[in-house]
């Protein structure tokens, strides 16, 4: 390269007036015609056609001159500095989206979102194609790093300072006013998508033992002397918004979980498949709102000590007294000796078997078997009454009461001081169905 003639300039006093002379100047015309050429002999660019539109000016070492080269590619020179967008854009007007990342141009056989020709990608697009990797990949991280200068209140003006959303991800859909009713996994909007894709370029089975499709881990990672309190931690928070008057969603889900889907899905879980899984034994799940499960809804409060869970036959189960429905919580009562009138009312919840001690007198008479109580559809409550008081000789009866859905096949049932008869009563609908299991039982000594 020609010594660059920024020391050799020449002087313009010679030619600055119509009344200064050419023989005076010609020390200083010769040095301009001597830079001049120093100029043309730096710049080796030939004569530019078409073929060259775009090109920069770069300068090349090993042959001295000044050249002229694509401005992309590469040979293009890295930064040596800062590069200030001084409010401007950089951005790529020959598609809809701009690359950054060690791939130009992706391909549909490498990423699902170029299907199509890359018609469905907009906006920038990190790529990152790693091969034969030899640690971990950390592949596109978004990191972000905030220190705290100063306390951040529950509220007032410096509550503001403490609300990091740190890689804040928002995605707005302006519907200006028309319909979309595209539903199905994936469709509809998305606020962020999340894939995870497995593929295998051999034929030759390759064996993963765990895919996650998004991991997030809630750290706390300090030295012991520097504590850190945190009153609440989750992993995901969920918090659904809605502001206007007349916008509405039928149906919220805080968490979704949808069937398997493809060819093979019946393949999923083969040996289990687990729509929510905690791996930790000292969790708990808690709900503080209603439970419904496989169509059963559960109550929302406890009830009684010693009551059971029971069904309307509806899906929706309750809390009752043993008995109801459940298991009375003692098999046997004695209701002890009952007088020649009066009522009985047995009391499912007492006991299936039930035993009354009538009084035998004369003329015959004896208590009214009213309505039980605590029974439901399908009950059954066996009836013990031995006479075993009043007078030798004489009979004691019940008489089955009317107006409450007996059915019976006799109005009464009577025996004999030192004999025993067994009524086994059924709860169907607003019905009570008797009939006699056993009469002129008598004691055997």
């Amino acid at each position: 390269m020609a010594t660059w003639p920024s020391g050799n300039k020449p002087a313009t006093t010679t030619t600055d007036a119509d009344s200064k002379s050419i023989s005076g100047a010609r020390v200083d015309i010769n040095k301009a015609l001597t830079n001049q050429n120093a100029i043309i002999d730096t710049f080796n660019i030939g004569t530019p056609g078409s073929g060259d539109d775009n090109k920069v000016l770069t300068y090349d070492h090993g042959t001295g001159f000044i050249i002229l080269e694509a401005s992309a590619g590469g040979s293009q020179s890295p930064l040596t500095a800062e590069l200030d967008q001084d409010g401007f854009m950089i951005k790529d007007t020959s598609r809809n989206y701009q690359i950054l990342g060690n791939t130009a141009s992706p391909s549909s056989g490498d990423f699902d979102s170029f299907s199509g020709g890359g018609a469905r990608v907009h906006g920038v697009v990190n790529v990152n194609k790693v091969s034969s990797p030899t640690n971990r990949v950390h592949s596109n991280p978004r990191l972000s790093m905030v220190t705290a200068g100063s306390d951040a209140a529950a509220s007032g003006s410096t509550a503001n300072r403490g609300r990091l959303r740190q890689n804040y991800v928002e995605g707005i859909y302006d519907m200006a006013g028309f319909d979309n009713l595209t539903n199905g996994f994936g469709r509809g909007q998305n606020g962020m998508f999340v894939s995870g894709l497995v593929t295998n370029s051999t034929t030759t089975t390759s064996n993963l033992t765990e895919q996650t499709a998004l991991t997030i881990t809630p750290q706390i990672d300090t030295v012991d002397a520097n504590s850190i309190i945190i009153t609440d931690q989750a992993g995901v928070e969920v918090q659904a918004y809605c502001n206007g008057t007349g916008s509405s969603s039928t149906n919220f889900y805080g968490f979704f979980y949808n069937a398997p889907a493809g060819d093979e899905s019946a393949r999923i879980g083969l040996t289990n498949h687990y729509s929510f899984y905690g791996a930790d034994a000292n969790a708990t799940l808690l709900n503080l709102g209603p439970l419904v499960a496989k169509g059963l809804s559960y109550p929302t409060s406890d009830g009684s000590a010693g009551q059971v869970i029971k069904t309307d036959g509806s899906g929706n189960l309750t809390f009752a007294t043993a008995g109801s429905g459940g298991s009375p919580s003692n098999g046997y009562h004695d209701g002890g000796t009952i007088g020649t009138s009066g009522n009985i009312a047995p009391n499912y919840n007492n006991g299936v078997v039930q035993r009354f001690n009538l009084t035998a007198v004369s003329p015959l008479a004896g208590p009214t078997l009213v309505a039980p109580t605590g029974m439901s559809d399908g009950d059954e409550i066996i009836l013990i009454f031995e006479v075993g008081a009043g007078t030798d000789g004489e009979e004691a009866k019940v008489t089955i009461g009317t107006g409450v859905g007996y059915y019976s096949e006799s109005g009464s049932y009577a025996d004999s001081k030192g004999e025993a008869f067994i009524l086994r009563l059924t709860k169907a609908g607003s019905r009570f169905y008797v009939y006699s299991e056993s009469q002129n039982l008598q004691a055997r000594t």
